[in-house]
């Protein structure tokens, strides 16, 4: 019997977040699955530990890139090009799958040198708005539209995610299929009762009405750009409150 198809994953950073957790997920389940994983990964100030400790457990190797980095840095972004290559080289995978934007296009260009690689490509979100200055996001999207045509399949979270791309010629309507990221359930059940009522440690009172915004403390995730919106609601109905849950 031949060895297990051994699959590769290229991710800019394991940093806290849905990407990360997207890719120590998937790992896991492939190696429950019986395939070989390996992850290739660049630094990270707040790495997802639990989940990468859970990863190695279960057979996951992986491989720091220390030049890969999400900062533009033409000598480091060289240097990480050549460290993925030579990382492929000695792996030899039978699949490539890169997710988010520097990971994406360094390691879609590095796999042109592998005949026959299949590359899956996952955005994990864009940097089309609210990122960066004008000239700097035409620069991305004009080499993402470059990064597609070096790619087997583009995976879009959201059916809106792949509509940006599309609009902005990146990729052809073949490539693309929508895969809603995955959770872990188990964890989701063991919080199924509160430890506190939340609520009651917030002083909302118990006619009130209340609704939740869910994401991470960053000004992109534009809470403070809905406030403006949501401040007419608040002064004509006293019972409304806007819980903020995140990190």
């Amino acid at each position: 019997m031949g060895a297990p198809p051994h699959l590769v994953h290229l991710v800019t950073h394991l940093g806290k977040g849905g990407a990360a957790n997207n890719v120590l997920l998937s790992a896991i389940g492939l190696r429950k699955h019986g395939f070989s994983v390996s992850v290739l990964h660049g630094p990270s100030d707040s790495p997802e530990d639990t989940r990468i400790a859970e990863a190695v457990d279960q057979g996951v190797v992986f491989h720091p890139i220390p030049n890969l980095c999400r900062e533009i840095s033409p000598v480091r972004d060289f240097r990480a090009f050549r460290e993925i290559r030579i990382l492929l080289r000695k792996i030899s995978p039978n699949l490539l799958h890169t997710h988010q934007s520097k990971a994406g296009i360094l390691g879609r260009w590095a796999a042109k040198r592998f005949k026959g690689l299949p590359v899956v490509h996952t955005p994990h979100g864009h940097v089309f708005y609210g990122y960066f200055p004008p000239w700097k996001t035409r620069l991305f999207i004009e080499i993402e539209r470059r990064a597609a045509r070096h790619c087997d399949l583009l995976i879009g979270l959201t059916q809106k995610e792949v509509e940006d791309h599309l609009a902005r010629s990146i990729g052809q309507p073949s490539q693309w299929r929508v895969v809603h990221s995955g959770i872990e359930l188990d964890e989701i059940r063991r919080l199924s009762s509160p430890p506190v009522d939340l609520a009651e440690a917030l002083r909302i009172p118990a006619d009130s009405r209340v609704f939740v915004s869910i994401g991470r403390l960053e000004p992109v995730k534009g809470f403070v750009d809905f406030l403006p919106h949501i401040r007419p609601a608040f002064e004509k109905d006293a019972s409304l409150h806007w819980v903020i849950l995140g990190e």
